[in-house]
This record gives C-alpha cells, structure tokens and sequence, in this order.
C-alpha cells in the first residue's frame, strides 16, 4: 500500500473500497476553503467526492486514499492520476506558500519515484505527467464545472514556473519547454472574446438545425397527404413505371427528413 511517509495517514472508507489504478499522472487542485480535508471527505454532501492528497499553507500533508486506489477530484482522469488538493482562501487567488510549494515538490517527487510518472508538464488529457485541475478546460474532461480556475490564477503559472522545474531538479529530469506558453493578458481578453461569440454561435446553429428538422417533418407530412388526396379527388391510376417514380419520391422525403431529424 503506496503510503507517503511525511504525510499524516488519514484513510478515508474509499481507500478500502474504490477500484484499482495504475497512477501516470499527478494533479494539483485547490480546496477553496481552509481546513483539513478529512471530515468533508466523511461527509455525505462531498457527492462521492475525494482526493488523494490535502497540502495545508503550513506545509503540512494528509493522505486520505492510497495512491493505487482511485479517487474522485479528476473527472475522466480519475482511472489514472493521483490528486493533491492544496489549501487555499475562498478565491484561490493567492500564490501558495514558500512551505506549501516545498510540500507540494516533495510530494510530487515521491509520486513520480514511487509510480514511475515522468516529471513533465502532461500534453493531452489521456497522456502522461503533470497537470492542473482546468488544464484542458472548463467544461473539460476533468471538470464538468464551466468557468473553473483551479488551482487559481496565480497558482497556475507558479506550477509551471517553479514546482514543475523544481521537481525535475529533484529527479535530475532535463528542463521541459513549456508546451502550455502562458498568454498576455491581450491575448487572453481575446481569446476569451471568440470563445464567447463560439458559444453564440454555435447556439444559433443548432437553434437552426433544431428548425429545419421540423420544416422537414412538415414537408414529408404535407406531401404525404397531398398525394393521397389528389390520387383521391381524380382517381389517378398509374402503371407500373409511374407507381415506382411516386415511391421512389415518396422515399427521398423520407430520407431528407430522417437527416435533418439526425442533425
């Protein structure tokens, strides 16, 4: 059982009853709140939530589930990293402290040693390394909660710019160039700017699509009683040619309208 020995081991009821993982990845989050972990983890209002890992601001460590066994902080990564949720104020605007980042190194070496995880900032979602809670976005495959900051804007560079170094020091790993480089604060105000008018757009798109299925239903049902009451009114007979020209008509409405009911 992968225990860290500087932490203080606090398990949770999961660690006896969560599946099997094989960890290749570590992730950092932020708790929002202050406070040790332990008893909101006991909570029944943590919806099955939990994490690995709490780092205090004092630098001091809890481990809550052992590192082989899943917990629940990571979304889609859950099936293969460990979690460290590190305390912070409500906002998680601050930096962490000089002793909750020294823990938070440490921490993070004894993973990579202990599991083999590569000491790298992680490039994909499914891959392998070092990563951040809203990493790959928010909505993302590891939050379901649009808007997210974890671990917090000043947390996030500090991560990238020192811890992850920091580690590789530790581990002899050769420096990373950046695959994430950070954005000015242009750059950002623009991005946020397409991603909204994305929103908006896409909006409008399935509004549309949402529109045109209906006009397609219209149309089938529209022809499908026309062409009965005009057979009706003038007791058209057709032979056989004609009879197969109507039904193959009468199946290319079908077919538009199940495509656009499909969109």
């Amino acid at each position: 059982m992968p225990v860290y020995p500087a932490a203080s081991w606090r398990p949770i009821p999961e660690t006896h009853t969560q599946g099997r993982i094989r960890p290749r990845a570590v992730i950092v989050h932020s708790t929002a709140g202050r406070g040790s972990l332990y008893g909101w983890w006991l909570n029944p209002d943590s919806d099955g939530l939990e994490s690995h890992f709490w780092v205090a601001e004092t630098g001091r460590v809890e481990q809550y589930v052992d590192t082989t066994v899943r917990a629940d902080a990571n979304g889609d990564a859950n099936a293969f990293a460990i979690s460290i949720e590190t305390e912070s104020s409500p906002a998680a605007t601050e930096r962490w402290t000089e002793a909750q980042a020294r823990a938070i190194v440490d921490l993070i070496v004894w993973c990579c040693r202990t599991h083999g995880i590569p000491p790298r900032v992680m490039t994909s979602s499914t891959g392998s390394g070092l990563g951040w809670h809203v990493m790959f976005g928010a909505p993302g495959p590891w939050t379901k909660v649009r808007g997210k900051t974890c671990p917090g804007p000043a947390r996030i560079p500090q991560f990238r710019g020192e811890v992850v170094p920091a580690v590789q020091r530790a581990l002899g790993a050769q420096p990373q160039e950046d695959p994430f480089p950070m954005l000015t604060d242009a750059e950002q105000r623009e991005l946020l700017t397409l991603a909204r008018r994305i929103d908006k757009a896409t909006a409008a798109i399935q509004s549309g699509m949402t529109m045109l299925a209906r006009q397609a239903g219209l149309a089938k049902t529209y022809a499908r009683r026309g062409w009965a009451r005009i057979r009706a009114e003038h007791e058209i007979t057709l032979d056989a040619e004609e009879r197969r020209a109507v039904s193959d008509r009468a199946g290319q409405i079908d077919d538009d309208a199940r495509r656009a009911e499909d969109i």
